[in-house]
């Protein structure tokens, strides 16, 4: 399958799922999942992964974790990407691992992905814990303080989470300024 085309039909197979034909949804999906199966290099597997993302079917939820472990830096952060639109335990559960990844592009991808589900509280803050630990990049910053931002309230503020961003970035303007802004909104003591 050429590229575009395959990517179009993920995208076909998630409309029909979003408007309540799931068994046309799977029937295009079986499609998909031969195209990874008969994939020969990670360049097929990352564009058929992608597009499963954007079937966005729960189905494929297992193929995709399994993904995640690879050894090829760019099917880790696909499958991460492919996830953005399936919230279940076991997606949560392994972009959350994936931001322990030490590539930077892989844990932005989990991010961007986290950032597209509603977290819980203890979600949030495993993510706040990596953050102080030093685990997640600081290139992922920004991207931080949107995950923590969408997410803090004065119950949760996460103070700490963005007391460890702030610090790494006093030489960031902008991003100190986000960071301030979220926290003064919310009532948060840093």
């Amino acid at each position: 399958m050429r590229v575009a085309t395959t990517y179009a039909l993920g995208a076909v197979a998630g409309h029909q799922n979003e408007q309540g034909n799931k068994a046309a949804a799977l029937e295009l999906n079986k499609h998909l999942v031969q195209g990874l199966e008969e994939a020969s290099d990670a360049e097929g597997k990352v564009t058929v992964v992608r597009a499963m993302g954007n079937a966005g079917l729960e189905d494929n939820v297992d193929t995709l974790v399994k993904y995640t472990k690879g050894s090829s830096t760019e099917l880790r952060a696909a499958a991460a990407d492919a996830l953005r639109k399936t919230k279940t335990g076991k997606s949560t559960d392994a972009l959350l691992e994936l931001l322990t990844d030490p590539e930077w592009e892989v844990q932005q991808a989990a991010l961007s992905s986290l950032s597209a589900y509603p977290l819980t509280v203890d979600e949030v803050k495993r993510i706040e814990s990596l953050v102080v630990a030093g685990v997640v990049g600081s290139r992922n910053d920004p991207l931080l303080v949107s995950v923590l931002g969408q997410n803090a309230t004065p119950e949760q503020p996460y103070a700490a989470g963005f007391l460890q961003i702030l610090q790494r970035n006093q030489q960031n303007g902008q991003l100190a300024a986000r960071i301030r802004a979220i926290v003064r909104r919310n009532g948060i003591t840093i």
